[in-house]
This record gives structure tokens, sequence and C-alpha cells, in this order.
């Protein structure tokens, strides 16, 4: 009994390394699973990497280097100390530096953009300026504008930028099918936030997790079976109706979020520049296009999502006219070109090139414009 004991635990660990190795050697010559960033950058990712990932995040001094793939494209994205996208700035600013800090969700953060090439990162590349220029990309996949003014109220404000670029809709709207005052959005999320209930993609969930997070092996396994769970659950989302309509309360909430972020930016002294989000919905969308939207992440019918995304942008020109040092990015041309976008709002390559044109553009003519730069 013993030996046959011996003989299987024996063959099951040699089984595992096998595994091991094999997965390794998959991985490494380049053919790599299809990773989402939303579900791994948190602001603290030295406690939400592990699972994830596993050995493909490499450990580097202040910062964490993601090895993944989105849309196909196989890239590298370095997380910084403070959770955020690219290299560890210091806090504290050089004289003659102006600091450009672009706010915002998974639309900012570029998902499927490679290390320096995520469009916020570009607009430095045509910026004319003879100041030197500070880019932080602090967009955050999965973030709306009230997650993130509470980021700017509670920790982005230290970097004290020059200009604040917040640009984002979709993430908003998301809440728009269900948000009302009777609901508002932290009662709708009220769940969100409990440690009883975190997401099995991020932290160990059990005594398995931590004996095996070490291993690629176990990592890939674990992310297919907790993948599997969330493609189910989506297919259950599909099964829910899609909504013509929605709250008026929803607009307005996007509009308090919006002029309280200004009000934080007067606080610090920080130049707020409302960026249209770019993205695939259009009026003028054929069935290409159409296919490429997940209108039920949203709840919302093509003609509804269009409306919204066309009211959130009307919201910004309000703001505009309220307040006349806010500036508006108008980026409606670049709308609704199927090749400018791999699905609703994330860019592909020439579509993040074309947004870091545009809004260079715009900057460039603000900085002229206003005496302050």
């Amino acid at each position: 009994m013993k030996k046959k004991f011996l003989l299987a635990f024996t063959s099951f660990i040699v089984f595992f390394l096998l595994c091991e190795a094999l997965t390794y050697a998959v991985v490494f010559l380049g053919i790599r699973p299809k990773y989402y960033v939303s579900d791994i950058v948190e602001n603290y990712p030295k406690y939400s990497w592990n699972m994830y990932s596993g050995p493909l995040l490499q450990r580097k001094k202040n910062s964490y280097i993601f090895w993944g793939a989105l849309f196909n494209n196989p890239n590298k994205v370095t997380i910084n100390k403070y959770g955020l996208r690219g290299p560890t700035i210091a806090k504290p600013k050089k004289d003659k530096t102006l600091r450009i800090m672009f706010l915002g969700g998974s639309h900012v953060f570029d998902l499927a953009a490679p290390e320096n090439k995520d469009w916020p990162n570009m607009v430095a590349t045509y910026l004319k300026t003879n100041q030197k220029i500070e880019i932080i990309n602090a967009g955050m996949p999965g973030k709306s504008s009230h997650d993130n003014l509470a980021r700017y109220y509670l920790d982005l404000h230290t970097w004290k930028p020059d200009i604040l670029v917040f640009s984002g809709a979709w993430n908003d709207i998301r809440h728009f099918h269900n948000i009302s005052p009777e609901s508002s959005i932290i009662q709708l999320h009220a769940y969100d936030t409990l440690p009883s209930s975190p997401s099995a993609l991020v932290y160990n969930y059990n005594t398995l997790d931590y004996i095996f997070g070490w291993s690629l092996f176990y990592s890939k396994l674990r992310h297919n079976y907790y993948s599997s769970k969330s493609f189910f659950e989506t297919k259950r989302q599909k099964a829910k109706k899609l909504h013509d309509t929605f709250s008026k309360f929803a607009v307005e909430q996007y509009k308090f979020n919006l002029e309280m972020l200004y009000h934080a930016c007067k606080i610090t002294n920080s130049k707020l520049v409302l960026l249209k989000q770019s993205r695939l919905p259009h009026r003028n969308n054929g069935k290409v296009e159409k296919s490429k939207i997940n209108y039920h992440a949203r709840f919302l019918t093509h003609k509804a999502l269009c409306k919204a995304f066309d009211l959130c942008d009307q919201v910004m020109d309000t703001l505009q006219e309220k307040y006349d040092d806010i500036e508006v990015i108008e980026t409606s041309h670049l709308c609704g070109k199927v090749d400018y976008f791999y699905d609703a709002v994330h860019t592909s390559s020439l579509g993040s090139q074309k947004i870091a044109q545009v809004v260079a553009k715009n900057l460039q003519t603000f900085l002229q414009d206003d005496e302050n730069f």
C-alpha cells in the first residue's frame, strides 16, 4: 500500500513538472493566452497580480512587468509601484517640466498597446514645446468618472499635474440602464467592495492557490476555470433585454462627477481638459461595425448607446460653456471607423496614433494661447 502511494505521488510530481515545463515552453515561444489586463491592474498590484499571470509577471525594481496578449497582440506592460502604467515618476516635479496626467478607464490605459505605444505616452512625441514633458498614464481599466474622481481626490492629486486630461464615458454608460436617485451607484455596487467576495481572477481563493501559486501550469488551469465561469455569466447577461431608453439621472450624475473633478483641479492648480471619448458606436454603423460592439455589456440597444455617448459629449460642452478655463477636445471625426477600434472603445495601433495626434494638436494650441504655460 505504501509503495503504491509513493508510486502514485511520484508519478503525479513527474507529470506536474512535465506539464510545467511544457507550459513554460509554449508561453515563452510566443503562444500566449489572451489576457485582459482589466482584472489585474489595481491600486496595489503586488497583491493582485500573482494568480492571474503567475510567473509571466516579472518583478523589477519599483515596477511589475506583465506579459500578455489582448486582441491577439502580444505585448509587455509595465505597472509601476503606484499601480499606474509606465515607469515610476517621482512625485516632486522638476523645474521647467510640463506634467500631463491622463485619467480614465481602459480606453486611456490603452489595453492593446505595447510598451511606450499607449496613446497618452505618444502625445509627447507629437507635442512641440521647450519644456520637458512628463506623461502620467493614470488610466485604469473598468473605472468610470466617479471612480476616477475618487482616485484623484485620494491619491492622484499628489502628483500636482499641470494639465489633467480626462476621457471616459463607456464605463459610466454601464450604469445608465438602472441608476436612479433611489438606486445610486454606491447602492448598486455596495457588494463590490466587500472582502468576502473578491475576484477569483485576482486574489488567492483557497489553500491550493497558496501552495501552487508559483506554478505557471496551475495558474493557467485556474485562470481557464474561472474564465469559463465568467463566460457562462456573460451568456446569462446576454439573455437579458436591451434597453431602448435610460435614466436622465444617469447623465446628471455624469455631469456632477466631471464638475466635481473640475473643482478638484482648481484646488491643485491644474488645467482640466475634457477629451470626448472616441468610439466605434455611431449612427451610421453597418453590420461589420455592429458585430464588434458588445451591447450586452451596457444593456443598451445601438440607438440608445449612441444617444448615451452623444449626451456625455454634450455634458462636456455644457461645462466648457459654464467654465471658460475648461478645454474640450473634439473626436467626432474618429468615431465609427472600424480600422481604429478592436471593439466598442479599445483602439488599434492606428486608432491610438490618431488619438495621440489629435490630443497633441489641441494641447499645442492651448499651450500657445495660455500665458500660464
